[in-house]
């Protein structure tokens, strides 16, 4: 019945084999290809969700202003210069997130006189240069104390330039001059 047994188990033919094996392939490949489909249709989903925050990102920039949608370093000096009149870069190159040789480097591309003294680095414009030496040439008082008190906005500058050596009290002009 052993003999009997084995004999009876058909084994299909060759071709059947091959198409079963090829039909199971299919629905595999088929299965794969279906779940890598989901898989690049959500990494889209993705870079659409990335591409549209980096353009609002690109129209807030744009409102703050600057080319390109940068607001540029040269730009915030300019503005700075125009309501203080001059930079101690000493102090405020951490202000603005940079080095004091960068900060000095757009200053410069964006019209600043560069004073050095003592040390210190000062960007000032041309008109706020000649504003502090009208307004230091008509102050009277030899004390430098006072002097830089009636400086106004321009105290902190008197106060380096003097500490430099670079404003000396005039007797004959009976007034403070700025060193060329």
């Amino acid at each position: 019945m052993g003999e009997e047994g084995a004999r009876r188990v058909r084994i299909p033919p060759r071709d059947d084999l091959e198409r079963v094996a090829s039909m199971a392939a299919e629905k595999a490949a088929l299965m794969v290809s279906k779940g890598l489909l989901e898989e690049v249709k959500r990494i889209r989903e993705s870079l659409e969700r990335v591409e549209a925050e980096l353009k609002a990102l690109r129209e807030m920039l744009q409102e703050r202003g600057g080319k390109g949608g940068r607001y540029r370093l040269g730009e915030r000096l300019v503005e700075e210069l125009k309501t203080k009149g001059y930079i101690v870069v000493g102090e405020a190159y951490k202000r603005y997130r940079t080095t004091p040789e960068n900060l000095v480097e757009e200053g410069v591309r964006a019209g600043a006189l560069v004073i050095t003294a003592g040390g210190n680095a000062i960007l000032i414009d041309r008109s706020s240069l000649e504003e502090f030496k009208t307004t230091i040439k008509n102050i009277k008082t030899s004390d430098p104390t006072e002097a830089m008190e009636a400086s106004g906005k321009y105290a902190k500058l008197f106060e380096i330039l003097n500490k430099a050596g670079m404003v000396y009290y005039d007797s004959k002009t009976k007034g403070w001059v700025m060193v060329s």
